[in-house]
């Protein structure tokens, strides 16, 4: 549960502050080809399932 809070809470800031970076040091990021690609998105879409609850399902059943 405490890593399912932390990581909702610093997932977006995260995603900004390397977006931000890829965008203005394009090869800082080089290395996000192929299967890394794949598996850097895996992450960010685990951590932001992590934080939905049993209400969230309620919702979407």
């Amino acid at each position: 549960m405490a890593l399912s809070r932390v990581l909702s809470k610093f997932t977006a800031l995260f995603v900004i502050a390397t977006a931000v970076l890829a965008y203005f040091v394009p090869e800082s990021c080089a290395f996000a080809k192929g299967n890394t690609q794949i598996v850097i998105l895996g992450i960010i879409m685990l951590s932001i399932g992590m934080t939905l609850g049993r209400q969230d399902y309620r919702i979407l059943a």
